[in-house]
C-alpha cells in the first residue's frame, strides 16, 4: 500500500482551497497565519486493486468544530453509504455553516485533536477530546 498526501488551505467555511507548496508528507506544522481558515489533507491510498482518498478537514479557529465526511472519490462524490450514527446542525448553529452532502458526524462543543493510523489495507480514526470531554468519535475504514 502506498500513500500520498496533499495539504490545502480554505477559507473560513472550507471553500476557495489551494494546495500549501511543497506539503505532500503526513504532517503539516500549522502557522498563525492559517488561523480561522479550514486545512485539508487529501489522503489516498493506493495499490494493485487501484486506489481510494480521504478528504480529511479541520477549522484552524477558536470555535473548535469536528466534522466527519463519509468516503468520497476525488469529485467529492460519495463511495459509500454513510453511517447510521450521523448528526448535523443547521446553518449557523454551534459554528458551523449548512451541512454538506457526505457530511456524517459533526460536533462543536469540545477540543480535541484527529488521531488517524494507516495500516497496509485499512485504517482506524478516532476523535480524541481533552480530559473530562464525553464526545467521541471513532472506527475503521478498509482501502481498496
Amino acid at each position: 500500500m502506498q500513500y500520498g498526501h496533499q495539504w490545502r488551505l480554505c477559507d473560513n467555511v472550507g471553500a476557495g482551497c489551494g494546495d500549501i507548496a511543497g506539503e505532500r508528507v503526513a504532517t503539516h506544522a500549522v502557522t498563525a497565519a492559517e488561523l480561522n481558515k479550514t486545512l485539508r489533507v487529501l489522503v489516498t491510498a493506493s495499490n494493485s486493486a487501484g486506489q481510494e482518498l480521504r478528504d480529511l478537514r479541520s477549522h484552524l479557529a477558536p470555535d473548535h468544530v469536528y466534522e466527519r465526511f463519509a468516503p468520497q472519490n476525488p469529485d467529492a462524490q460519495p463511495t459509500r453509504t454513510a453511517s447510521a450514527s450521523s448528526s448535523s446542525a443547521p446553518a449557523g448553529l454551534d459554528g458551523f455553516n449548512a451541512p454538506l452532502a457526505n457530511s456524517v458526524v459533526r460536533h462543536s462543543a469540545r477540543y480535541g485533536v484527529l488521531k488517524l493510523t494507516l495500516h497496509a489495507s485499512s485504517y482506524d480514526w478516532a476523535f480524541v477530546p481533552v480530559s473530562g470531554s464525553t464526545f467521541g468519535d471513532a472506527g475503521s475504514g478498509s482501502c481498496h
